[in-house]
């Protein structure tokens, strides 16, 4: 009658580490993940600067043509000389994506999944000016 308890002692005891080993696996996937996540947000945000510090300042820069998706409003640039090779695209004035096109393949660079984590915002107000002294008519910005 006593093998009875310790073998039911040592299948609890294996049950127990098996949970104890796929909670330490979960939790370093869990761990993991952010750290890509927070890597990745990182990445795309430095080419949306990157690509907006070509663009210069956006007051002073003229505009080749703009498009309105009904969710993304995007302003595109020339680059010495070549039209429509950058382009930045506005979510509600913050800035979410932009894509650089002066290279063989186009570079798309993007958080508007997440628009809150826009490090450029002119705001509503001051993206609409910006965009309307550029020629684009304010009833088609949209936002």
């Amino acid at each position: 009658m006593s093998a009875g308890p310790i073998a039911w002692a040592r299948r609890a005891r294996r049950a127990l580490l098996g949970l104890l080993a796929i909670l330490v696996i979960l939790v370093f996937g869990l761990a993991a993940g952010r750290r890509e996540s927070r890597n990745e947000t990182a990445r795309q945000l430095g080419g949306i600067d990157a690509v907006r510090a070509a663009v210069g300042p956006l007051a002073a820069t003229k505009i080749d043509a703009w498009r309105n998706d009904g969710r993304l409003v995007c302003l595109d640039y020339a680059s010495n000389g070549a039209p429509y090779v950058l382009q930045l695209c506005f979510d509600r004035g913050r800035l979410v994506e932009a894509v650089d096109r002066r290279g063989a393949q186009p570079v798309y660079w993007s958080v508007a999944y997440r628009p809150a984590l826009a490090r450029f915002s002119l705001g509503p107000q001051g993206f609409a000016d910006i965009a309307h002294r550029s020629g684009v008519p304010k009833s088609r910005l949209g936002q």
